[in-house]
């Protein structure tokens, strides 16, 4: 990812907008064209595809690296897990969810956005390359 030289949005209304407006006219025509449309869309479908391409690769290495959680975040699941469950007050499903949300929001999330603090990475991360980092933490 560090690599990459385009936003990847999601919001296919930034699409086009990430382009100054001389590499605009290059690379999709003049808009309002139908040429522009079509180059808009292949554009498009490219960023999804690369979008939904690190997405997979990234639940991959989640589950390949399932043993290098944190012990103590674990502990602390399970407790949590464990006093929802116990407590009678909500479906296993919910139980699940909030565990799942928890990991993502307060671990995972943060983490992908901004690698550094944790030590996941020692090198300058790009504002492109954080911006892609945001989308695919977002999917």
């Amino acid at each position: 990812m560090s690599d990459d030289e385009i936003f990847l949005d999601i919001d296919p209304s930034k699409a086009s907008i990430r382009f100054a407006p001389s590499e605009r006219l290059r690379k999709f025509g003049k808009e309002g064209t139908p040429e522009f449309a079509e180059k808009l869309k292949v554009h498009r479908t490219f960023i999804v595809n690369k979008l939904v391409h690190l997405t997979n690769n990234f639940i991959r290495g989640i589950r390949e690296n399932l043993h290098c959680f944190p012990p103590s975040l674990a502990r602390l699941l399970r407790a949590m897990y464990s006093l929802m469950m116990s407590s009678g007050k909500a479906e296993p499903k919910e139980v699940h969810a909030v565990c799942v949300d928890a990991i993502f929001t307060l671990f995972i999330c943060p983490a992908m956005v901004d690698p550094n603090p944790v030590g996941i990475i020692d090198t300058p991360i790009s504002y492109i390359a954080r911006s892609n980092l945001m989308q695919v933490a977002q999917i």
